[in-house]
């Protein structure tokens, strides 16, 4: 993973643990469809009020489609990533410049 990499590369003291976990595709999907319906009613309420829809919003209704059809078809996974820094220190000072270091980066 590109941002564990990154970080380990500061060669500060610290433990990085990450974890990844499949999201269900009928729930992802369903999530999906939700938004996917308020984007088609924004659409359809800017048409009737003579709007001009923004064209990021129909290019995101064709990427949610697309990853509805992929998710649908057992094409896609979506995983939920949780990582969790742990940085060493002697002191409270010493660990607020750390985490400020590693932060701003």
């Amino acid at each position: 993973m590109w941002v564990q990499e990154e970080l380990t590369s500061l060669g500060l003291p610290m433990i990085i643990t990450t974890r990844y976990q499949p999201i269900a595709s009928a729930m992802m999907i369903k999530k999906l469809e939700v938004h996917l319906t308020k984007l088609e009613s924004q659409q359809l309420a800017d048409h009737k009020t003579l709007r001009i829809t923004k064209a990021d919003q129909k290019v995101e209704a064709e990427q949610v489609r697309a990853v509805i059809d992929a998710l649908a078809r057992k094409k896609l996974t979506i995983f939920a990533v949780q990582m969790v820094i742990g940085i060493h220190a002697s002191s409270l000072e010493r660990l607020e410049q750390r985490a400020n270091y590693c932060f701003r980066i």
